[in-house]
């Protein structure tokens, strides 16, 4: 993995969705973490541990111990070459290691001296934090030690994806509507707070009580499961889907605006157009994050009346609603 400071955009909006889909940023430390914790501190007897986790710029503690660590604040030197990896680090004598022996850290108080530590590797390969343990004496590790940390560190990240099982939705597999409204919020949270772009799309399936009248509701279920395979096959990795309404998907377009949306129902529209039902049929509609949008609800809301004034014409069409916004059927 790379550093920080050479990642990509990309690569840095990867790692955001990566965190986004786990619903860990915004919470503050949490009680899974701070069990991992415990046991990191009992293992290797040390007076310090923590679980940091890393968007792209900023750290995220969700969990420490006797240390005094900052949200927002990269000053834990080791963890920065920990992320580097998807193996463990041990530091035995952090003095005598030309990569920390300069860090205020280590040469002032607190005296950090010997670190163990194992990033949090997703399925996925994306490498989104790190679980520690720190002493301020000089420690030998072994490579049990390395094992033991990595396992931490997998436990760790087994916990969030038994999170993320929890948040899909059972019949098609997309994001529950619950999830993707947190996804939504926290995404309006970044417009507010750096103005970063993002579209919400929504996409209603319209024939689908022509499905239930001729083949039962166990096919209408199946349509829908397609729809929501197809789209994800067209998505970018730092895109979003959930059901967000027993026939309507909504999509996150991530660090995209108005032009970059209308290419990317383009891709929808032709995915779903090979969906095998040919008795149904989809429409569009799209809308940029904005400051006017209080709540993930109000985006949402505003999407979706106005896809209702569209109705659901014949063809393909491309129409605008009162402010400016594109919708497509």
């Amino acid at each position: 993995m790379e550093s920080e400071s050479s990642m990509t955009e990309q690569e840095k909006s990867a790692r955001r969705r990566a965190l986004m889909r786990y619903d860990v940023l915004e919470n503050g430390p949490e009680e899974e973490f701070e069990q991992i914790i415990v046991l990191a501190k009992m293992l290797f007897s040390t007076p310090m541990a923590a679980v940091t986790l890393v968007d792209g710029q900023r750290q995220w503690i969700k969990g420490q111990r006797g240390l005094m660590m900052r949200h927002g604040a990269m000053d834990l030197v080791f963890n920065a070459y920990t992320l580097e990896s998807d193996r463990a680090l041990c530091v035995e004598d952090a003095l005598n290691d030309k990569r920390f022996a300069s860090d205020p850290l280590v040469a002032g108080p607190p005296g950090l001296r010997s670190y163990v530590g194992a990033p949090l590797v997703t399925p996925e390969g994306m490498i989104i934090g790190a679980v520690c343990a720190i002493d301020t004496v000089r420690r030998d590790f072994s490579e049990v030690d390395a094992e033991i940390m990595e396992q931490l560190a997998r436990i760790a990240v087994g916990n969030l994806e038994l999170r993320l099982i929890a948040s899909k939705d059972v019949g098609t597999g997309a994001e529950s509507r619950r999830a993707f409204m947190d996804i939504l919020g926290k995404q309006l949270e970044r417009h507010r707070r750096s103005g970063a772009r993002a579209v919400l799309a929504t996409c209603r399936i319209v024939g689908l009580g022509q499905v239930i009248l001729g083949e039962g509701l166990e096919a209408a279920d199946a349509v829908l499961a397609e729809v929501a395979a197809a789209l994800d096959q067209v998505l970018r990795k730092t895109d979003f889907i959930g059901r967000v309404g027993n026939d309507t998907f909504g999509v996150l377009l991530v660090d995209a605006g108005l032009d970059e949306a209308m290419i990317a129902i383009d891709r929808f529209s032709r995915a779903i157009a090979k969906v095998r039902s040919r008795s149904i049929s989809a429409v569009f509609g799209i809308s940029p994050a904005s400051q006017d949008h209080a709540t993930a609800a109000d985006w949402l809301r505003a999407v979706v009346t106005d896809v209702d004034h569209v109705g659901h014409r014949p063809g393909r069409q491309v129409s605008r609603s009162r402010d400016g916004r594109r919708l497509l059927n």
